[in-house]
């Protein structure tokens, strides 16, 4: 399900030093038997401040918001963060062992860290999805609630699967006075006739030029393409033409992603077969009514793609901040973070950002930007843990923030299929949600940077 916001800035007030006005010339010195009397306007005689000895800067400072986690009866699964406006919500799965009776939960922050709560807005009957008969896949789509913020509003998209023909819709919903519509025209994207094995990954969200997109993998005639819609507020139009049926030969496109970025849409993909992988990303030309796709990882070859990998490329994510950075990070082999910025006319920097971590194998990876400073987000898989560091253009490196562990180094992250973890900015702070292993609750937490 997906859950998705456009991130409004928050600004710091700057902080403004008077100088003092020059002191005025100092009155001839009275006569001995007179007590000087200083002008209005003079500057007392004062010691000399010392200058203080620098201080490093701190490493930024954490703190966990979600009063103890956040949790209904099941196990959660699939979290995601959005600001909509000046306020932080955060959408997950409830997971039950027979799978048909998965729920979709959505609840909003107070704003206040010193004393944290979230206010459940499910809506009537506690569960977001509202069609009777289908259940919620939380297991194998990328995201179970991708979120967005689209007119200043929340929406949601998920995959519902019918409990016994186990044919799937797409859905999605809107958020406005504290109710849940549907906004996909009643029956869903697709008619329920659709075998739930034939969407493989998505949905996923994305906004901009007064449009909503949702994309998702689906296997077309025994090849998986992705699938792109867009909506005008009115009604939906399909947009991906079939433009990456071609992609199909012995690869499987997979971790489909969206973002909006300097006016334009994109949207990444990985595909790979047993030997290598390779990471795509294309830019929509904009038109509803004739929809043309550009290849903007290798334009001269469509089958380059970013780079090309002996491993399986996985777990592909595209954001993009403020219009200033557009980013692509995914994994390949069992070391490497691969962090490439688009840098225009279809090249990408894969050479100063990408991270090798060593051992163990990272997951999952994200990246956000707050205050000008790009930061990361992974799983260490066999650890269970998650890492969260800073890069400094400077000296080109990865910082590992120590403290941007688990809040309880005894608080495991749970590894699942797709994304476990989501990150988001204001601009100046950010926030982190994951799934608790221990507790399988929702925690989230903030970082002061």
């Amino acid at each position: 399900l997906v859950f998705t916001a456009v991130a409004s800035v928050a600004v710091i007030p700057a902080v403004v030093l008077t100088r003092n006005s020059p002191s005025p010339t100092p009155t001839p010195t009275p006569s001995p038997t007179a007590s000087p009397t200083p002008t209005p306007s003079s500057t007392p005689t004062r010691t000399p401040t010392p200058t203080p000895t620098p201080t490093p800067t701190p490493t930024p400072l954490l703190t966990t918001i979600d009063a103890g986690g956040l949790k209904m009866s099941g196990t959660s699964l699939k979290p995601n963060l959005a600001m909509v406006g000046k306020e932080l919500y955060v959408s997950w799965c409830d997971y039950l062992v027979n799978g048909n009776n998965n729920s979709i939960h959505a609840a909003v922050f107070n704003g206040q860290t010193s004393t944290p709560s979230w206010t459940n807005i499910d809506g009537p009957g506690g569960n977001i999805n509202s069609d009777v008969g289908y259940r919620i896949d939380a297991l194998s789509t990328l995201n179970c609630a991708p979120r967005i913020e689209f007119n200043e509003t929340l929406v949601l998209a998920y995959r519902a699967i019918h409990s016994s023909s186990q044919n799937t819709m797409i859905r999605v919903k809107q958020y406005v006075n504290g109710t849940w519509s549907y906004i996909d025209g009643g029956s869903g994207l697709l008619a329920p006739s659709i075998f739930f094995t034939q969407i493989f990954i998505g949905p996923q969200l994305s906004v901009g030029n007064s449009r909503l997109y949702v994309a998702w993998t689906q296997m077309l005639s025994s090849v998986r393409v992705p699938i792109v819609y867009s909506y005008n507020g009115t009604g939906w139009t399909r947009i991906d033409n079939g433009k990456f049926a071609d992609q199909s030969g012995d690869t499987w496109p997979q971790y489909t992603t969206l973002n909006f970025f300097n006016g334009s849409l994109y949207m990444a993909w990985a595909q790979f077969n047993s030997s290598k992988g390779t990471v795509h990303v294309a830019q929509y030309q904009g038109d509803d009514q004739a929809p043309n796709w550009l290849y903007v990882d290798a334009p001269n070859n469509s089958s380059i793609g970013i780079g090309s990998f002996v491993s399986s490329t996985t777990a592909v994510s595209l954001r993009s901040f403020n219009n200033q950075s557009l980013f692509c990070t995914w994994t390949a082999g069992s070391n490497t973070i691969f962090v490439a910025e688009y840098v225009g006319l279809g090249t990408w920097d894969t050479s100063t950002k990408s991270y090798n971590i060593g051992a163990p194998q990272p997951l999952q990876p994200l990246v956000t930007m707050a205050d000008e400073n790009l930061y990361l987000q992974y799983i260490k898989y066999n650890e269970n843990s998650m890492t969260f560091g800073q890069y400094h253009s400077d000296t080109q490196s990865w910082e590992i923030l120590s403290n941007k562990t688990n809040v309880d180094p005894a608080s495991k992250i749970k590894i699942d299929v797709g994304l476990n973890h989501d990150m988001v900015s204001n601009g100046t702070r950010i926030y982190s949600t994951w799934v608790e292993s221990t507790s399988n609750a929702v925690r989230i937490r903030m970082e002061y940077v």
